[in-house]
């Protein structure tokens, strides 16, 4: 080969490379510009999350608690068997307060510094009853799916937090929301911390007589929780679902027949208490 044609060969190779390499760089160009829409996408998406309407005021004592709530377009699912089915994405981060002592205070304290450490114990299954004004509902709590809620909701129980506790919402054929103790207006008011989501999949994942918290915004969880009368009216699965009404589905109609908009029912409803029972394996009750 002639040094001219040697010449015109590594010319050739080099506009070669420099087309590869243009390409390399145009394939570069589209993928970040594909994670930049993902980005705004997903922004978007968050934004809108944050901007939806949710089932009641918040614990968040800086939030406002009157809200509003649409249908939502997809209707309960099938129901889920057991609880376990559905488990929470990332570990629940606990807080560092301590755990409720075995018997109720006269008065539970008027809030706490943080969020209860993990108090359950293991291989326990745990029930509520939630004795009220108008009768007596018993609640299976998913200590599998979302052990942070159920381990708060059963911590401030002990503590005596929801005794006397009125419904202070409640909307006819959709929801009864309780659990604020120190707000004014009611639905402002929380324990003095917050804990974060325990998201179900899906809104199809609530079915009806759900138990689920109320709250002001993604991560503001404390003290205020709803049974849901018809949960096809859920607008997201924005709400940490923690439990499901078992026993006494009755008494959870007869105080959302009381309801009259989206405020106090006709004739106050209060709680009386809330006993906690737990059951190991065996299922021996060994506590309450």
């Amino acid at each position: 080969m002639s040094p001219q044609d040697r010449k015109h060969g590594r010319e050739a190779a080099r506009r070669r490379a420099a087309q590869q390499a243009a390409r390399a760089e145009a394939r570069r160009r589209q993928q970040r510009m594909r994670v930049i829409v993902a980005a705004v996408v997903a922004l978007v998406a968050v934004l809108a999350l944050v901007l939806v309407v949710v089932p009641g005021g918040g614990d968040d004592e800086e939030a406002t608690a009157t809200t509003t709530t649409t249908t939502a377009d997809e209707p309960a699912g099938a129901e889920i068997a057991d609880d376990a089915e559905e488990t929470v994405s990332e570990p629940f981060v606990f807080g560092t307060g301590e755990c409720a002592p075995d018997a109720k205070p006269a008065e539970p304290p008027a809030s706490f510094a943080d969020a209860p450490k993990n108090c359950l114990e293991d291989d326990v299954q745990y029930k509520a009853v939630v004795g009220t004004s108008e009768g007596s509902f018993t609640i299976d709590l998913f200590e599998q799916r979302a052990p942070g809620t159920v381990n708060n909701f059963i911590q401030l129980a002990k503590w005596g937090w929801f005794d006397g506790v009125s419904f202070h919402r409640v909307v006819p054929g959709f929801v009864n929301q309780t659990g604020d103790r120190v707000g004014n207006p009611p639905g402002t008011g929380g324990p003095g911390y917050a804990i974060p989501d325990e998201l179900p999949p899906s809104v199809a994942s609530y079915l009806d007589g759900a138990v689920a918290m109320a709250n002001s915004g993604p991560n503001t969880n404390g003290s205020q929780w709803f049974t849901c009368i018809d949960c096809s009216r859920l607008p997201t699965s924005a709400y940490s679902l923690f439990g499901q009404v078992s026993d006494g589905e009755d008494v959870v109609k007869a105080i959302n027949d009381l309801g009259t908009g989206d405020g106090p029912p006709s004739t106050p409803v209060t709680i009386v208490a809330v006993e906690i029972v737990e059951i190991p394996d065996e299922g021996q009750v060994v506590g309450g």
